[in-house]
């Protein structure tokens, strides 16, 4: 999302600032603007052409941001702590050959420009990340990403069994 509501404060990803932003009511009349988490910093990659975190996700407890042009997606306690830094959660940083994503560790891992991601709710961690230019769909689960839809570098449009199924771009 790249907009949620989560005990009346209204989170906005601002991305080619590279951060989350908040709306929250001051009275009944009037609202504020700030920057939850730290905008305009090198660990987050931005640019002019709309390049910047494609997704985000906010908790009771964390942020979480997809730097999408880093290919990693990070999290930040909430709130996030003066002089604190965002913990990256997958991804090595390089995009995988012809596209075609590997399952593993997931620091060691390749992301291949995701674009949206899922974090659950039950509390058990796991995060769904759609892997735009893979074309499928990756999960991490206890520090391990592994392929759970579709046939990372395979794009395509087909229902079925995960292993079967084909996405194309999402």
């Amino acid at each position: 999302t790249r907009a949620q509501v989560l005990n009346g404060t209204v989170y906005v990803m601002d991305g080619m600032n590279g951060c989350i932003r908040s709306i929250q009511r001051t009275d009944n009349a009037s609202w504020t603007v700030g920057s939850v988490t730290p905008c305009c910093t090198a660990d987050i990659a931005t640019g002019v052409n709309g390049d910047g975190p494609q997704d985000m996700h906010v908790t009771a407890s964390h942020f979480y941001l997809l730097d999408s042009y880093n290919n990693q997606i990070k999290r930040a306690p909430r709130p996030f702590p003066a002089g604190g830094a965002w913990e990256l959660l997958a991804g090595n940083g390089s995009r995988p050959v012809n596209a075609q994503s590997t399952d593993g560790p997931a620091l060691a891992q390749a992301l291949n420009e995701p674009h949206g991601f899922a974090v659950t709710s039950d509390g058990s961690g796991d995060i769904y990340i759609a892997e735009t230019w893979s074309s499928c769909i990756r999960l991490l689960r206890a520090g391990r990403l592994a392929t759970v839809a579709g046939k990372c570098g395979t794009g395509g449009h087909a229902d079925g069994a995960p292993a079967d199924a084909r996405f194309q771009h999402m």
